[in-house]
């Protein structure tokens, strides 16, 4: 897992410049525009293709999971650093889904563990006021 990390680092970090302050005109071309999730999917897909020969189905389902694990807590950690407004947020919620949807071909086994406090960071910004977050 450690050498492999390394190769998703620059798709991961393609995140920090990416913006999640939009206005309205803005999250329309975000929404248009070319997401994160594709060349991170891609580099998931080309880094498992080089091990997935010389590791069992069981143990190639163990790495996959240890490498999301860490994509999804990469992603996380640079999302903290942002400001998010309520459009960014809506792109956000796009781009999470677009990445487990995206994961799930990779893995024959539920990927949604490993993205589920996205999809809950997703929910609380998506909160309009601090009430609303007693309904969560």
């Amino acid at each position: 897992c450690a050498s492999l990390t390394p190769r998703l680092k620059p798709r991961l970090d393609a995140l920090r410049d990416r913006s999640y302050v939009l206005g309205s005109d803005e999250a329309l071309a975000a929404a248009e525009s070319a997401s994160l999730v594709g060349p991170l999917v891609g580099e998931l897909e080309a880094a498992m293709a080089s091990v997935r020969s010389g590791l069992s189905a069981d143990n190639a389902e163990a790495l996959l999971g240890k490498l999301l694990s860490h994509c999804a807590q990469r992603i996380e950690a640079l999302l903290l650093t942002k400001r998010v407004d309520m459009f960014g947020a809506l792109q956000f919620e796009r781009d999470v889904r677009a990445l487990t949807g995206r994961l799930g071909a990779l893995s024959s086994r539920s990927v949604r563990g490993h993205t589920a406090r996205l999809t809950q960071v997703t929910a609380l910004l998506s909160l309009e006021r601090e009430a609303e977050l007693a309904e969560l």
